[in-house]
């Protein structure tokens, strides 16, 4: 925006925009006495919030990906009718490397109501204005503005090594920081310049920052990792002859349970300690995999592999099977 800003540009470009940005809510497939008693205690999945973008001829949503935890369904909820209507989502990929992104299809008539959200083509400018727009808890949705404090790379040794080697020894670090007010909620969420465009995809505070402590993945990452992940999108679905259950990380279930309700499962004491031990530090671990050769040992794998899953989830854990 050139010249001077009129003292409703926050306003004009909220009203503009919010309608493009969804309330993202994970579904938690477990039921029965121990789930309902964590939803009393309010320890029930939380939410998150996601941006209608273009790649194609189609719209997605994206979002944080730690919004979508593994082994839980996701549905998305439109301001368009005050985010009372859900729509069952399905998660296209996420980020590599760690990057906190995913990528969701919606359905076509959701899909087709919202207008997706443009990237902004320059880095922004130190002290330029920032909008964060979001859903804050209750706060359906919820604007704060800021300007851009500063740009970082604070990603972990591993990621850094995978980051270098993909995009070169000078890549542009990868977050925009902000003084622009986060709360829960509103990771996912657009962080946009005075033009409307993104600049940002909202994804963490860093409380001993202080007032600047507000992170979003740049727009030029953000932009790459949605050709890369919805890409998948047009690709075939996978016929690899490997089936695995994985259990994925629960912040809920203390470790020992979780062991115990594999060894009742069948694992033997190495394998549960394993399985549990790798969700806990890599966000899932293996608790089995069955080789496919022929179409009779692919439909007993599958079996067995759903059969498994049903009794993992009645015993409270998380879980997720993937061909590869």
């Amino acid at each position: 925006m050139s010249g001077a800003l009129d003292r409703g540009f926050v306003r004009d470009i909220s009203a503009r925009c919010l309608p493009s940005v969804v309330l993202v809510t994970p579904l938690d497939p477990r039921d029965g006495p121990r789930a309902r008693a964590r939803e009393r205690r309010g320890r029930s999945t939380g939410q998150g919030s996601g941006i209608a973008v273009r790649h194609g001829d189609e719209t997605f949503v994206l979002t944080s990906a730690h919004c979508l935890q593994g082994g839980m369904g996701v549905e998305v909820s439109l301001a368009s009718d005050a985010f009372e209507a859900r729509h069952e989502a399905t998660v296209i990929g996420r980020g590599a490397d760690g990057l906190d992104l995913a990528v969701l299809r919606i359905p076509a008539a959701a899909a087709a109501s919202l207008t997706p959200l443009e990237f902004a083509t320059r880095a922004p400018a130190l002290g330029e204005f920032a909008i964060a727009i979001g859903n804050a808890g209750n706060i359906r949705p919820a604007v704060s503005l800021g300007i851009v404090s500063g740009v970082s790379d604070f990603l972990m040794e591993e990621s850094q090594a995978a980051d270098r080697e993909r995009r070169g020894p000078k890549p542009d670090p990868p977050y925009v920081v902000t003084d622009a007010a986060l709360a829960g909620g509103m990771s996912g969420g657009p962080l946009l310049n005075d033009e409307g465009l993104v600049i940002g995809v909202c994804t963490l505070v860093r409380p001993q920052q202080g007032g600047i402590g507000k992170y979003a993945i740049s727009a030029l990452r953000a932009s790459e990792a949605l050709v890369e992940i919805a890409g998948r999108a047009d690709s075939p679905p996978s016929t690899g002859n490997q089936l695995t259950l994985y259990l994925c990380n629960d912040r809920v279930n203390k470790r020992s349970r979780v062991e115990g309700v594999l060894k009742r499962a069948g694992l033997d004491d190495d394998a549960a300690r394993s399985a549990m031990m790798t969700a806990h530090r890599m966000g899932r671990g293996a608790v089995r995999t069955w080789h496919i050769s022929d179409p009779e040992s692919e439909g007993k794998a599958e079996a067995e592999a759903e059969a498994l899953r049903a009794e993992l989830i009645k015993g409270d854990l998380l879980v997720e099977i993937e061909r590869a």
